[in-house]
């Protein structure tokens, strides 16, 4: 009997709080808007962040496409939008006369969940427009540096990691800026400096295409273009982190011999 009770009292007090609180449809807007942009922010840059995205415009252009922003950057305006749309509804709020520190507390929560979500997606927004790539090729870091992996069907196989490749200025990104480090200042920690996507994209380094390396591409391109292969793995068209070593290129004696 006590138990039941003491629940039936925390029951009343909760509501009681609720009731203090006075939610109305543009508090659960808000949140829901809240809850949906962190988690479509989030969840795209932790999946390119955990598979590593082989350059930084592959994630600093994510949906864009004819002329449209990138999803972070969409994002970020949205937050903007949001920021400007919670403080008209608090002020008109607070000259309603409702200022009660349950609807203060609620209000700045909400506002610091907006203001996290812009300062994120500002960092991933560059400061000026970049071409997204046309493709993805597995490559060697140098053309003189082959990874040899092994023979297969008459052809030398060899190591490589996915570069990014822009077509028609004829260049491809080396993953040598991995191992670079950057140093934030404050303001730039903060969000409130440079982009940190910026950061990134001005450390990585490019290197022109071999003739024999735009071929690939265009004979990888053709194939995941083809309708035909529809529903099949892109390993048809690439393996991951091997690539054909141009014929006539041979390994090593030690290797041939072994």
């Amino acid at each position: 009997m006590g138990n039941s009770l003491f629940r039936w009292e925390r029951r009343k007090r909760l509501k009681s709080k609720v009731r203090n609180l006075d939610l109305d449809s543009f508090d659960y807007l808000i949140l829901t808007l809240v809850f949906l942009m962190s988690f479509v922010a989030l969840r795209l840059f932790f999946i390119f962040e955990v598979v590593q995205a082989p350059c930084v415009e592959y994630l600093a252009t994510i949906g864009s496409d004819d002329g449209l922003p990138s999803i972070f950057k969409l994002t970020h305006y949205i937050a903007l939008l949001m920021m400007v749309f919670w403080g008209v509804v608090g002020l008109a709020r607070f000259l309603e006369g409702k200022r009660s520190w349950h609807q203060i507390i609620w209000f700045l929560t909400l506002l610091l969940s907006i203001l996290m979500i812009a300062v994120f997606t500002r960092a991933l927004v560059p400061e000026k427009h970049i071409n997204p790539p046309d493709g993805i090729l597995n490559v060697a870091l140098h053309p003189s540096e082959v990874s040899w992996s092994h023979l297969e069907k008459g052809r030398w196989i060899a190591h490589g990691l996915p570069g990014c490749v822009w077509l028609e200025e004829n260049i491809i990104t080396q993953r040598n800026h991995e191992s670079k480090s950057t140093q934030l200042g404050i303001l730039q920690g903060l969000g409130l400096g440079k982009p940190y996507i910026q950061t990134l994209i001005d450390s990585q380094t490019y290197r022109p295409m071999t003739a024999y390396e735009r071929d690939r591409f265009i004979i990888k391109h053709d194939c995941m273009n083809d309708v035909t292969r529809y529903g099949q793995h892109r390993s048809v068209c690439e393996e991951p982190y091997l690539y054909p070593v141009e014929r006539g290129k041979l390994p090593p004696i030690d290797l041939l011999q072994y």
